[in-house]
């Protein structure tokens, strides 16, 4: 995990996915901390982790501290920024059960 400025940031991916039940976590380590993560993040994690190169990802559930209701409305003003600034935005909708809604949300966004 590292902190930087928007402005000095090097290039990251940014994840957005479908939230579900909080009470439904696991838990993963970072630079020797433990965090809790819904089961959905682990999943995302999962799916984007590579072991061939470094990826630099921002996701809100761990790069917001979600137990900080300041930093946390803080974060929030600056996730358009946050999402305009990545290199690639990713949207994740779960796994391949949830993928033809995606085609369907698609379809309806270009017939507009």
């Amino acid at each position: 995990m590292m902190h930087v400025s928007l402005d000095e940031a090097p290039q990251y991916n940014a994840i957005s996915y479908r939230w579900d039940d909080p009470r439904n976590i696991t838990h993963i380590t970072i630079n020797g901390l433990r965090y809790n993560i819904t089961q959905s993040a682990f999943i995302v994690l999962q799916e984007w982790c590579s072991f061939w190169r470094t990826r630099l990802i921002w996701i809100d559930s761990i790069c917001i501290n979600q137990k900080d209701e300041d930093e946390k409305a803080q974060q929030i003003e600056l996730m358009r920024d946050i999402y305009r600034n990545a290199s690639r935005v990713v949207v994740w909708l779960g796994d391949g059960r949830n993928a033809h809604l995606l085609g369907s949300l698609l379809d309806e966004l270009v017939q507009q």
